[in-house]
């Protein structure tokens, strides 16, 4: 069994929560979680949660039937573009600020800064 789950935001604190609802009263059956262009660290979290794949809002049918039948077989479901911009961003993290360093940065103060 494959669930496929939507979500709107993957950034947002326990998005993924029913991810690991769903795992822990049925762990058999994957889930995949279908969302907006993540973060690798969004990608992560899903993957943490116990996903099995994360397919983007705008894949093509085609997309989505593909990483349904791969959840289904066991493996790990993520279109090779996303990966690859997970991984551009990763080698590369100066390219966009951590999101946890820009919330430590708005609690000091100027003269910190």
């Amino acid at each position: 069994e494959v669930c496929l789950l939507g979500t709107a935001a993957p950034a947002e604190p326990g998005i993924f929560d029913p991810v690991v609802r769903v795992k822990r009263e049925r762990p058999q059956v994957a889930v995949l979680v279908l969302g907006p262009v993540p973060s690798p660290r969004g990608i992560a979290a899903a993957f943490a949660a116990g996903a099995s794949g994360y397919v983007r809002h705008d894949e093509r049918i085609e997309g989505v039937e593909r990483a349904i039948m791969k959840a289904r077989a066991g493996e790990a479901a993520v279109a090779p573009a996303l990966l690859q911009g997970a991984f551009g961003e990763l080698l590369n993290p100066a390219a966009q600020p951590d999101d946890e360093g820009q919330r430590l940065l708005q609690m000091l103060t100027p003269r910190e800064v």
